[in-house]
């Protein structure tokens, strides 16, 4: 994974993880929860879904990260299309 420039709060890391490193990392053993962070639009007209992805919505990601209890030292991998 390589660093990226992250738009959210403020000592909150960001990594662009491609799918394959994501399937190393669950394969691993590793802690991974997949989130599905597309806007409400694409989400709600899109008919496909990830297996077992959390939906949380884009707008404020680290306040509803928060209200689902994610676990804060899991990898916490998001997608959007």
């Amino acid at each position: 994974a390589t660093p990226a420039e992250s738009p959210g709060a403020p000592g909150v890391a960001s990594l662009l993880v491609t799918l394959d490193q994501y399937r190393a990392l669950a394969a691993s053993g590793e802690r991974v929860t997949l989130l599905d962070v597309r806007t409400e639009r694409a989400w709600s007209e899109s008919d496909r879904r990830a297996a077992g992805a959390i939906r949380l919505p884009p707008d404020r990601p680290v306040e509803s990260a928060a209200a689902l209890a994610l676990p804060r030292h899991d990898w916490l991998v998001a997608y959007c299309t």
